[in-house]
């Protein structure tokens, strides 16, 4: 009964190790990051796209008024911006794993 309601995000169970049944427990919130940190990736991604289709879109219907110019390549900055800001910080984890052999990975 217990292996039936064990929790399966990314290859790993949450849940008791005896009772489910093999596989890589979650031991702390370290794992559990581990394990959701490429979905996140593309949760961010996703959002990315959001924000480009959206600053896009605000950009072509500003129907030449400066003030919503600017706001939309604001918006298309800050989302540039944001989408690098995830990129670099999983990339870094990524080499801080490979250097010092961690193996959160």
């Amino acid at each position: 009964m217990k292996k039936l309601l064990a929790l399966k995000i990314g290859g790993y169970e949450v849940g008791d190790p005896i009772a489910s049944g093999g596989g890589k427990n979650f031991s702390d919130i370290g794992s559990i990051v581990s394990a959701l940190l490429p979905y996140l990736i593309i949760f961010a991604g996703l959002i990315f796209f959001g924000a480009m289709i959206f600053s896009g879109f605000s950009f072509l219907t500003s129907g030449g008024d400066p003030k919503k110019t600017e706001s939309a390549k604001g918006c298309l900055t800050n989302s540039m911006l944001g989408f690098v800001i995830v990129f670099i910080s999983y990339f870094l984890i990524k080499l801080v794993d490979y250097i010092f052999g961690l193996g959160m990975f």
